[in-house]
Protein backbone atom coordinates (compact mmCIF):
# COMPACT_ATOMS: atom_id res chain seq x y z
CA UNK A 1 0.00 0.00 0.00
CA UNK A 2 1.03 3.61 -0.66
CA UNK A 3 2.48 5.26 2.22
CA UNK A 4 0.78 8.26 1.88
CA UNK A 5 -2.71 6.27 1.66
CA UNK A 6 -1.79 4.33 4.59
CA UNK A 7 -2.33 7.74 6.39
CA UNK A 8 -5.28 8.75 4.93
CA UNK A 9 -7.08 5.47 6.21
CA UNK A 10 -4.86 5.32 9.83
CA UNK A 11 -6.55 8.90 9.94
CA UNK A 12 -9.68 8.54 8.97
CA UNK A 13 -9.96 5.44 10.90
CA UNK A 14 -8.91 7.14 14.14
CA UNK A 15 -12.02 10.42 13.30
CA UNK A 16 -14.46 7.28 12.74
CA UNK A 17 -13.66 5.73 15.97
CA UNK A 18 -13.57 8.68 17.79
CA UNK A 19 -17.24 9.81 16.45
CA UNK A 20 -19.06 6.50 16.28
CA UNK A 21 -19.16 4.58 19.88
CA UNK A 22 -17.85 1.50 20.17
CA UNK A 23 -17.30 1.06 16.27
CA UNK A 24 -15.24 -2.01 16.50
CA UNK A 25 -17.17 -3.83 18.46
CA UNK A 26 -19.83 -3.44 15.98
CA UNK A 27 -17.30 -4.80 13.50
CA UNK A 28 -16.48 -7.39 15.58
CA UNK A 29 -20.13 -8.37 16.47
CA UNK A 30 -21.23 -8.37 12.86
CA UNK A 31 -18.23 -10.57 11.41
CA UNK A 32 -19.09 -13.08 14.60
CA UNK A 33 -22.94 -13.17 12.97
CA UNK A 34 -21.67 -13.93 9.68
CA UNK A 35 -18.92 -16.67 10.91
CA UNK A 36 -21.49 -17.97 13.27
CA UNK A 37 -24.43 -18.43 10.80
CA UNK A 38 -22.27 -19.91 8.01
CA UNK A 39 -20.14 -22.93 7.56
CA UNK A 40 -18.43 -21.62 4.82
CA UNK A 41 -18.71 -17.54 3.37
CA UNK A 42 -17.93 -17.20 -0.55
CA UNK A 43 -19.33 -13.86 -1.26
CA UNK A 44 -19.67 -10.86 1.14
CA UNK A 45 -21.53 -7.54 -0.37
CA UNK A 46 -19.93 -4.31 1.64
CA UNK A 47 -22.58 -1.42 0.98
CA UNK A 48 -21.16 2.05 1.09
CA UNK A 49 -17.96 1.02 1.85
CA UNK A 50 -16.00 4.55 2.11
CA UNK A 51 -12.43 3.87 1.93
CA UNK A 52 -12.67 -0.12 2.52
CA UNK A 53 -12.88 0.26 6.08
CA UNK A 54 -15.04 -3.08 6.50
CA UNK A 55 -14.10 -4.25 3.65
CA UNK A 56 -10.24 -4.86 4.69
CA UNK A 57 -11.42 -6.29 8.15
CA UNK A 58 -14.16 -8.64 6.51
CA UNK A 59 -11.29 -9.73 4.07
CA UNK A 60 -8.68 -10.85 6.65
CA UNK A 61 -11.58 -12.48 8.45
CA UNK A 62 -12.83 -14.48 5.57
CA UNK A 63 -9.40 -15.67 3.46
CA UNK A 64 -11.51 -17.34 0.97
CA UNK A 65 -14.30 -14.71 0.87
CA UNK A 66 -14.80 -12.74 -2.59
CA UNK A 67 -15.95 -9.40 -1.43
CA UNK A 68 -17.46 -6.28 -3.77
CA UNK A 69 -17.65 -3.39 -2.02
CA UNK A 70 -19.64 -0.36 -3.50
CA UNK A 71 -19.64 3.90 -2.50
CA UNK A 72 -20.30 6.61 -4.26
CA UNK A 73 -17.69 9.27 -2.38
CA UNK A 74 -14.93 9.64 -5.23
CA UNK A 75 -12.11 10.46 -2.54
CA UNK A 76 -13.11 7.64 -0.41
CA UNK A 77 -12.94 5.43 -3.35
CA UNK A 78 -9.70 6.15 -4.21
CA UNK A 79 -8.37 5.95 -1.08
CA UNK A 80 -10.38 2.74 -0.54
CA UNK A 81 -9.04 1.44 -3.90
CA UNK A 82 -5.41 1.77 -2.45
CA UNK A 83 -6.10 0.27 0.51
CA UNK A 84 -7.45 -2.60 -1.15
CA UNK A 85 -4.85 -3.53 -3.23
CA UNK A 86 -3.40 -6.60 -1.56
CA UNK A 87 -6.16 -8.21 -1.73
CA UNK A 88 -7.25 -7.75 -5.38
CA UNK A 89 -7.39 -11.22 -6.95
CA UNK A 90 -11.14 -11.77 -4.37
CA UNK A 91 -12.18 -7.63 -3.61
CA UNK A 92 -13.80 -5.60 -6.37
CA UNK A 93 -14.36 -1.67 -5.48
CA UNK A 94 -17.15 -0.15 -7.61
CA UNK A 95 -18.26 2.95 -8.08
CA UNK A 96 -22.15 3.43 -8.05
CA UNK A 97 -24.73 5.46 -6.68
CA UNK A 98 -27.16 3.26 -4.36
CA UNK A 99 -30.20 5.48 -4.82
CA UNK A 100 -30.59 3.89 -8.25
CA UNK A 101 -30.06 0.49 -9.77
CA UNK A 102 -27.35 0.15 -11.40
CA UNK A 103 -25.23 -1.14 -9.20
CA UNK A 104 -26.67 -4.85 -9.69
CA UNK A 105 -25.82 -4.93 -13.04
CA UNK A 106 -21.97 -5.30 -11.92
CA UNK A 107 -22.19 -8.06 -9.26
CA UNK A 108 -21.38 -11.01 -12.11
CA UNK A 109 -24.69 -12.31 -11.02
CA UNK A 110 -23.38 -13.35 -7.84
CA UNK A 111 -25.63 -14.55 -4.81
CA UNK A 112 -24.39 -13.26 -1.12
CA UNK A 113 -23.99 -15.31 2.15
CA UNK A 114 -23.98 -11.52 3.34
CA UNK A 115 -25.14 -7.98 2.66
CA UNK A 116 -23.47 -5.72 5.14
CA UNK A 117 -23.32 -1.48 5.76
CA UNK A 118 -22.11 0.45 8.31
CA UNK A 119 -23.16 4.50 8.66
CA UNK A 120 -23.80 4.70 5.57
CA UNK A 121 -28.04 3.96 4.45
CA UNK A 122 -28.88 6.99 6.49
CA UNK A 123 -27.72 9.23 3.34
CA UNK A 124 -30.34 6.85 0.83
CA UNK A 125 -34.00 8.63 0.69
CA UNK A 126 -37.13 6.10 1.85
CA UNK A 127 -38.21 5.71 -1.74
CA UNK A 128 -35.10 4.42 -3.03
CA UNK A 129 -34.51 2.20 0.71
CA UNK A 130 -37.20 0.28 -0.62
CA UNK A 131 -35.80 -0.43 -4.26
CA UNK A 132 -32.57 -1.25 -2.44
CA UNK A 133 -34.07 -3.36 0.18
CA UNK A 134 -35.60 -4.79 -2.18
CA UNK A 135 -32.50 -5.95 -4.59
CA UNK A 136 -30.57 -7.07 -1.36
CA UNK A 137 -33.27 -9.41 -0.75
CA UNK A 138 -33.03 -10.78 -4.21
CA UNK A 139 -29.52 -11.33 -4.55
CA UNK A 140 -28.93 -12.79 -1.15
CA UNK A 141 -28.87 -16.48 -0.97
CA UNK A 142 -30.89 -18.77 0.98
CA UNK A 143 -30.18 -18.62 4.12
CA UNK A 144 -27.95 -15.02 3.77
CA UNK A 145 -27.91 -12.21 6.30
CA UNK A 146 -28.22 -8.77 5.28
CA UNK A 147 -26.96 -6.08 8.66
CA UNK A 148 -27.18 -2.49 8.86
CA UNK A 149 -25.02 -1.08 11.60
CA UNK A 150 -25.71 2.71 11.87
CA UNK A 151 -27.87 4.98 14.08
CA UNK A 152 -31.30 4.60 14.09
CA UNK A 153 -33.71 6.56 15.58
CA UNK A 154 -36.65 4.42 17.46
CA UNK A 155 -40.43 6.28 17.71
CA UNK A 156 -40.25 4.11 21.00
CA UNK A 157 -37.25 6.00 22.51
CA UNK A 158 -39.19 8.94 24.38
CA UNK A 159 -37.50 12.90 24.32
CA UNK A 160 -35.86 12.04 27.23
CA UNK A 161 -34.38 9.35 25.80
CA UNK A 162 -33.01 10.85 22.92
CA UNK A 163 -31.65 13.64 24.20
CA UNK A 164 -29.65 11.23 26.68
CA UNK A 165 -28.38 9.35 24.04
CA UNK A 166 -27.06 12.40 22.38
CA UNK A 167 -25.47 13.40 25.14
CA UNK A 168 -23.41 10.42 26.37
CA UNK A 169 -22.64 10.02 22.85
CA UNK A 170 -21.16 13.80 22.49
CA UNK A 171 -19.35 13.17 25.54
CA UNK A 172 -17.90 9.78 24.30
CA UNK A 173 -17.02 11.53 20.93
CA UNK A 174 -15.12 14.58 22.97
CA UNK A 175 -13.36 12.57 25.48
CA UNK A 176 -12.32 10.15 22.30
CA UNK A 177 -11.33 13.04 20.30
CA UNK A 178 -9.20 14.05 22.96
CA UNK A 179 -7.35 11.12 24.25
CA UNK A 180 -6.85 10.06 20.61
CA UNK A 181 -5.84 13.54 19.47
CA UNK A 182 -8.52 12.25 16.48
CA UNK A 183 -9.53 14.81 13.67
CA UNK A 184 -13.34 15.65 13.94
CA UNK A 185 -15.18 15.15 10.35
CA UNK A 186 -14.40 19.12 9.43
CA UNK A 187 -11.03 18.87 10.18
CA UNK A 188 -10.34 15.62 8.33
CA UNK A 189 -12.29 16.89 5.32
CA UNK A 190 -10.10 19.95 5.56
CA UNK A 191 -6.74 17.80 5.87
CA UNK A 192 -7.59 15.66 3.05
CA UNK A 193 -7.87 19.06 0.74
CA UNK A 194 -4.73 20.58 2.12
CA UNK A 195 -2.89 17.61 0.86
CA UNK A 196 -3.37 18.61 -2.38
CA UNK A 197 -4.11 15.32 -4.42
CA UNK A 198 -7.42 15.28 -4.28
CA UNK A 199 -8.69 18.37 -6.34
CA UNK A 200 -10.71 16.50 -8.71
CA UNK A 201 -12.08 14.60 -6.73
CA UNK A 202 -12.78 17.03 -4.35
CA UNK A 203 -14.69 18.80 -7.20
CA UNK A 204 -16.86 15.80 -8.27
CA UNK A 205 -17.73 15.15 -4.70
CA UNK A 206 -18.74 18.82 -4.56
CA UNK A 207 -20.86 17.83 -7.61
CA UNK A 208 -22.43 14.84 -6.16
CA UNK A 209 -23.37 16.07 -2.57
CA UNK A 210 -24.97 19.19 -1.45
CA UNK A 211 -23.79 20.45 1.68
CA UNK A 212 -25.27 20.26 5.03
CA UNK A 213 -26.53 17.14 6.85
CA UNK A 214 -26.99 13.82 4.63
CA UNK A 215 -29.71 12.16 7.33
CA UNK A 216 -32.46 10.98 5.88
CA UNK A 217 -33.94 10.80 9.71
CA UNK A 218 -35.76 7.72 8.49
CA UNK A 219 -36.89 5.79 11.92
CA UNK A 220 -36.00 2.30 12.91
CA UNK A 221 -39.53 1.47 12.54
CA UNK A 222 -39.72 2.72 8.72
CA UNK A 223 -36.66 0.44 8.31
CA UNK A 224 -38.15 -2.82 9.28
CA UNK A 225 -41.50 -2.10 7.69
CA UNK A 226 -39.78 -1.65 4.58
CA UNK A 227 -37.67 -4.86 4.65
CA UNK A 228 -41.09 -6.81 5.77
CA UNK A 229 -42.24 -5.35 2.89
CA UNK A 230 -39.30 -6.25 0.77
CA UNK A 231 -39.90 -9.98 1.32
CA UNK A 232 -37.43 -10.02 5.13
CA UNK A 233 -39.05 -11.58 8.06
CA UNK A 234 -37.58 -12.20 11.93
CA UNK A 235 -36.38 -8.17 11.36
CA UNK A 236 -35.53 -6.96 14.54
CA UNK A 237 -31.91 -5.59 16.43
CA UNK A 238 -29.53 -7.76 17.39
CA UNK A 239 -26.90 -5.38 18.70
CA UNK A 240 -27.10 -1.85 20.45
CA UNK A 241 -24.93 0.53 22.31
CA UNK A 242 -27.60 3.80 22.87
CA UNK A 243 -29.30 4.35 19.60
CA UNK A 244 -25.92 2.85 17.80
CA UNK A 245 -27.96 -0.63 16.67
CA UNK A 246 -27.42 -3.34 14.05
CA UNK A 247 -30.64 -4.37 12.45
CA UNK A 248 -30.79 -7.68 10.84
CA UNK A 249 -33.83 -9.78 8.84
CA UNK A 250 -33.48 -13.20 8.18
CA UNK A 251 -34.44 -14.11 4.44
Amino acid sequence: MNESYNEFLSTWESQQNALIEMREQRFSFMMNVIENSHSKVDNILDVGCGPGSFTIRLAEKFPQARIYSIDYDPVLLRIGKNNVSKYASRVRILEYDLKGNEWIHALDDEKFDAIVSTTALHWIPKSNLISLYENFYNILKSGGIFMDGDHFRSNNDSEYIQNLYSKIRDKISGDNLSREEAMNWDQWWKYIADKGVFSEELMERSRRYTSGSHDQKITLEDHIDILNRCGFDSVGIIWQYLDNRVLSPGN
